[in-house]
């Protein structure tokens, strides 16, 4: 089992896969997945870019369980459009998604 945790920050997007021991297989580091920093389309490439760096290092073709932690996303169509926008990759397309979020913002109406 692979598990994969990215943290797309400010900063930059931070990517680590760990086996099912826990034991740390791969990290990478692109740039900023903050939606409060740059836009949505960029958001999901760099959190692409984290993804393929990592899975290259390791060699491996899937991950198992995906965990996406993300501030200041703006609403729940932003949350889709990355999750659909990563499902083609072929290491995410079978595997389990969740994201962990803060400050989510309600649509304007």
């Amino acid at each position: 089992m692979i598990i994969c945790g990215v943290d797309a920050g400010g900063t930059n997007t931070k990517c680590a896969l760990i086996n099912k021991k826990g034991v740390l297989l791969a990290e990478s580091k692109t740039g900023p997945g903050n939606c409060q920093v740059t836009d949505i389309s960029n958001v999901i490439q760099e959190i692409k870019k984290a993804l393929n760096v990592v899975c290259k290092k390791v060699g491996i073709n899937e991950i198992d369980i995906l965990g996406i932690g993300m501030a200041e996303i703006g609403c729940q169509e932003d949350i889709r459009r990355v999750k659909n926008n990563l499902l083609p990759l072929s290491q995410v397309g079978n595997c389990f998604i969740t994201f962990f979020l803060t400050n989510l913002k309600k649509p304007k109406l």
